[in-house]
């Protein structure tokens, strides 16, 4: 009695493990092999245990098992075309497996392309606003320096006029100097002439007067 507890409770284990077996144990196939295993085992201990492990196959056991599909039967004309890749793959999914595989170096390689594309563009973008740049300071320099230069030579070309007008002012003025200072001594010899004139007159007057005057001093 004790082996045919011992086979009852290992064909509860296995039917427990396997999971289609399982589900093909119905409770009333347990219920009905309750009394042998209960009447089998003397002791309450040994009764505990095998009610134990049978609540425990009844737990795992689903309430409502799901009906086993029949299974079906597929003609070799309708076996699908499978290569075997060693992934468990089909040919189709291998080939687009192989596609996305040798379509990625492309990717990449577009997305290199691209980004260097990018990268020359935006070093061409920079070069030509450098260059840009460096034209609009050029002429930004050259514009202020002509303006510096043209505000000199106004300043230049003004102080040069002021300086000729002072420059023809003073010949003027030394001109019409020098136009009195010959006046002037054109005067003085005049003077001079008319001195040395009236100085002879004089002279000869006190000639003539000089007989006269000796004959009033004989008594004559």
């Amino acid at each position: 009695m004790v082996v045919q507890t011992h086979d009852h409770l290992s064909t509860l284990l296995f039917l427990n493990r396997n999971g289609q077996e399982g589900n093909a144990f119905s409770p009333e196939l347990q219920k009905s092999q309750f009394p042998s295993i209960t009447a089998g085992v003397g002791s309450r201990k040994r009764a505990r245990e095998v009610s134990s492990v049978i609540d425990l196959d009844i737990t795992a056991s689903p309430m409502n098992p799901t009906p086993s599909t029949p299974p079906q039967f597929i003609g070799r004309g309708q076996t699908p075309n499978v290569v075997s890749t060693g992934l468990r793959l089909s040919q189709g999914q291998w080939q687009n497996r192989e596609h996305r595989l040798t379509t990625f170096p492309m990717i990449t390689r577009y997305i290199a392309g691209e980004n260097k594309r990018a990268t020359d563009e935006l070093d061409m973008l920079l070069q030509t606003q450098e260059a840009e740049l460096r034209r609009m300071l050029a002429e930004n320099n050259e514009r202020h320096y002509r303006e510096l230069l043209r505000t000199t030579e106004e300043s230049v070309r003004r102080r040069l006029r002021e300086k000729e007008a002072e420059i023809v002012k003073a010949t003027r003025r030394y001109a019409e100097l020098e136009a009195r200072a010959a006046q002037m001594e054109t005067e003085s010899r005049a003077w001079q002439v008319r001195a040395a004139a009236r100085e002879a007159e004089a002279t000869s007057l006190q000639v003539r007067l000089q007989p006269g005057a000796v004959l009033e001093k004989v008594g004559l």
